[in-house]
Formats: structure tokens, C-alpha cells, sequence
């Protein structure tokens, strides 16, 4: 693996927060930006657990974002809820999905999942990917918020 292909394969993998806080954690090792290089992450933060949707207050929303530093070709960025079923994970609901061509840096793509209202514990995992100098590359892992119990009934 190039030193392109495992700086871009890096864009969820080796940089998140999934924080209740507001810190992001700092990129992976081999994340490091410079000429021909995309310094990219998704983050998953206090605002993006799972919570009642102030738009439609009978579902339930998870929000995820992803930004790079520099502009690359095209960004993307993959949303889902989760709910714990039987000490599993689940996806459940709508995903969201967004992308954009030719993203200035420090462009931040936002989308979000949903489901109906319901009691359970919920997260919300999300993952990016793109294209840059022409070469495709998605992250290889969910990275996940925290769990939130009865996220409409707070």
C-alpha cells in the first residue's frame, strides 16, 4: 500500500471522535498530510448521538460528518442508526447519505440516519470515503457514537 493509499484509507479508520465532548482525536500515524495527501476524518460527536428529531419529533436522528483538509476530487459520507437487539447491533431505520464533487478544504459533509420513536438503546455509526488524484478509497470500519438509552424519551 502507497503512501497516497493508506493516508486516504485513513479517512475514518484512524481518526475519530466519538466523544460526548467536544475534543477530536488527533490522525493516525501514517495520516500525515502534505503534498498529495488528504488529511480526512469522520467525526461522530456530543451533537451527533442518537437524539429526538427537532423536526419531527416522532423519530429519532444520528448525525455524522466527515471534513479534509485539502480539496480532493469527491467526498462522501455514510450514515446509519443502530439498536442493540439481543446484545447485537442492528442497523435500523433510514440511512442518510451525502456527497460532494470537488470539495474546497475544510468542506464538512453532513448526513444523518432516522427511525420511528421507540425504547431501546441506539448509536449511530458512520464512515466516509472518496476519491483523490483519481484514486478511490473508502474507510474500512464503522466508527460509532456512544449509546444513548430511550433517546425520545429524554
Amino acid at each position: 500500500m502507497g503512501y497516497y493509499t493508506k493516508s486516504v484509507g485513513a479517512i475514518a479508520g484512524g481518526v475519530l471522535a466519538v466523544l460526548m465532548t467536544t475534543c477530536v482525536v488527533t490522525p493516525a500515524a501514517d495520516a500525515r498530510p502534505g503534498p498529495g495527501n488528504a488529511n480526512c476524518h469522520v467525526e461522530a460527536a456530543k451533537a451527533m448521538n442518537p437524539h429526538r428529531s427537532k423536526g419531527t419529533p416522532t423519530d429519532i436522528v444520528g448525525k455524522g460528518s466527515v471534513t479534509c483538509s485539502q480539496g480532493i476530487d469527491s467526498l462522501y459520507i455514510d450514515v446509519e442508526l443502530q439498536r442493540k437487539e439481543g446484545g447485537q447491533w442492528k442497523t435500523v431505520g433510514t440511512p442518510g447519505h451525502n456527497e460532494k464533487d470537488h470539495p474546497s478544504p475544510g468542506t464538512k459533509l453532513v448526513a444523518q440516519g432516522a427511525t420511528t420513536c421507540a425504547a431501546g438503546e441506539y448509536r449511530t455509526a458512520a464512515r466516509a470515503g472518496g476519491v483523490y488524484g483519481g484514486v478511490p478509497s473508502q474507510s474500512s470500519q464503522w466508527t460509532h457514537s456512544d449509546p444513548v438509552v430511550d433517546p425520545c424519551g429524554k
